[in-house]
């Protein structure tokens, strides 16, 4: 009979099983096919101080009991993601403490611990039917990860200086090669700017020290393009990766890890391509390393490390309103938080072009004004026609998405503050002459006639025929060989909604429509982020827009009645 076990894994302890204490993880305990408890000597007590050992002085042990929240309790802003997933969580207890080389550790104040994260629920679907597996496991699997994230305990140990961590996934070559795939063709489609930016040999660094972020791009390149059906490979990876993924965060006790937050952003990238809500991810993860309130404990030695400040601004970036059609989570405001914490740097906020959308940053601070509840009196039109481009140079095609951008941001600050006069009309009180001003302002805005910033009005129909025309001059550009670093043909989505809803002035013009129509119809073909991949149902409800003859189409409430998140960026 074997002996109760004094130096295996807390699981064979806890059973009073003999172990064989294979690191990292015991053979009996994968023979039963359940998760090894680890090595690590677990602290009990509640009440005492340490006297020995890295905890010497301290009042709590490394992994206090964990409390559970609700993804309700922590998502109160929106709808609850619990009630769509229907795959059961079990718990597991942390292994230690680990991050990547570029790291910040949240003020100990309010910084949270990890979720309380369970193994695969879907081990035994792959092992036992992996021939019946469809799109549905996959949407299943990606959405499993945001209730994951959603369990986030009370509270945890005194910040620890993160380790340098070491790869536990073995990589064969036949993933090497998917990798190195995913980075020369499958990354370029989801950015901006220039081919040959720091992004890739940045994603390439974290992602030697990242299983989840290594396995994510591999299952990212696996996503099948043209609408062909998911293959068994891509539900595998999509599987290892969200294990590797609760495992990082498992480890990282609320710790900023790059390559980490790096995994998360692709997953929510996964999560779009299978059309499954996913701002509810950011929310979760604004929430695992406070990112809400002031952020200026991120700036409090400088500027982040880059391997911070890039996956920081690109949540930023998910999370502008107007960029997002049917968001199920409410905008956090975290461009505008974070902007004003750079100004606290010796530089002030910086400039320079955001690398996902390809614009300029001070043109996305106003872009952070639209849809605000706050901008009853700021005038975000205005803003966009004093836009200076301020010291921007960029390539040609870069300065026609600038413009197109611009001009989409100006029909959509008009169209926004249509919506508000019509669901907020005049209070029964106001004056004889204050009616008849908000008369002739309503007069105005219903012949398109109003801008503040110009002494002689701007008609839509002139800012709609400027933005057509950068959309069609951008479009033919891309086969140009000079131009074959850029990747500015990626950021078309926001433009091209925006002239499509202005119906009535389209029906006028049908050559526009039909410039439009002709972009859409090849921008079909180029893959899997191209604009009508980005949603299987953003162009028919832009065709029932046009059929509606609705100025007003709000699409966005449409996108919410059909339970779909469409980005735009």
């Amino acid at each position: 009979m074997p002996s109760r076990s004094r130096s295996g894994c807390a699981e064979c302890k806890r059973r009073k099983r003999k172990c064989d204490e294979t690191r990292p993880e015991c053979l009996a305990c994968k023979k039963r096919g359940i998760r090894c408890g680890g090595y690590n000597v677990k602290l009990q007590w509640s009440v005492g101080i340490a006297s020995r050992g890295r905890f010497v002085g301290a009042t709590m042990p490394t992994l206090p009991a964990q409390k559970k929240f609700s993804s309700s309790t922590l998502a109160s802003t929106g709808k609850s993601l619990a009630s769509n997933i229907h795959l059961p969580r079990q718990s597991c207890s942390a292994t230690g403490h680990s991050a990547g080389s570029a790291w910040i550790t949240c003020p100990p104040a309010v910084r949270n611990g990890p979720p309380d994260f369970a193994s695969s629920p879907t081990k035994s679907s792959f092992s036992s039917s992996r021939e019946q597996l469809g799109s549905d496991a996959a949407s299943d699997l990606c959405s499993n990860a945001a209730s994951d994230l959603c369990e986030l305990p009370d509270r945890c140990s005194p910040a620890k200086t993160p380790q340098d961590r070491r790869c536990h996934i073995k990589r064969s070559a036949e993933d090497w090669y998917l990798f190195d795939q995913a980075m020369d063709t499958t990354v370029h489609r989801l950015y901006g700017t220039r081919r040959a930016e720091w992004i890739l040999p940045l994603i390439r660094s974290l992602a030697e020290t990242s299983d989840a972020l290594f396995i994510v791009l591999e299952a990212l390149h696996l996503f099948p393009r043209h609408g062909r059906d998911l293959t068994v490979r891509f539900h595998e990876e999509v599987d290892r990766a969200l294990k590797a993924f609760r495992s990082e965060l498992n480890s990282s006790l609320g710790t900023m890890n790059g390559g980490t937050m790096c995994a998360g952003l692709f997953l929510c990238t996964l999560n779009i391509l299978l059309g499954n809500p996913w701002t509810s991810h950011l929310k979760c993860m604004a929430d695992l390393y406070q990112l809400h309130g002031d952020l200026g404990h991120l700036m409090r030695n400088g500027p982040p490390p880059l391997a911070i400040q890039h996956p920081t601004e690109i949540m930023a970036v998910m999370d502008l309103p107007t960029l997002v059609l049917g968001r199920d989570i409410c905008t956090m405001g975290l461009w505008e938080r974070l902007r004003q914490a750079q100004d606290s740097l010796e530089g002030g906020r910086p400039g320079g072009v955001e690398v996902l959308t390809g614009i300029p940053r001070t043109l996305l601070d106003i872009f952070a004004l639209c849809g605000h509840k706050s901008d009853e009196d700021i005038d975000v039109e205005g803003k966009f026609w004093s836009w200076s481009w301020a010291g921007e140079t960029g390539e040609l095609p870069q300065r026609h998405l600038w413009e197109a951008w611009r001009l989409a941001g100006i029909l959509t600050a008009r169209r926004l503050q249509r919506r508000k006069k019509k669901h907020h009309p005049a209070p029964d009180g106001a004056s004889s002459l204050q009616g008849q001003s908000l008369n002739l302002l309503a007069s105005m805005e219903s012949q398109q006639l109003w801008s503040v910033s110009h002494a002689t009005p701007i008609i839509s129909e002139m800012v709609l025929g400027r933005l057509v025309d950068c959309i069609d001059t951008l479009w033919d550009m891309r086969c140009r060989p000079e131009y074959g670093h850029l990747l500015v043909w990626n950021s078309l989505a926001y433009p091209f909604t925006a002239a499509r809803l202005e119906v009535t002035l389209l029906r006028a013009h049908p050559e526009w429509l039909k410039a439009l129509d002709s972009i859409a119809s090849s921008h079909f073909k180029l893959g899997p982020t191209s604009l009508s991949m980005r949603s299987p149902s953003i162009l028919k409800m832009l065709d029932e827009a046009m059929e509606s003859g609705d100025d007003d189409y709000d699409l966005d409430l449409a996108a919410k009645l059909q339970g779909i998140e469409v980005p735009l960026f």
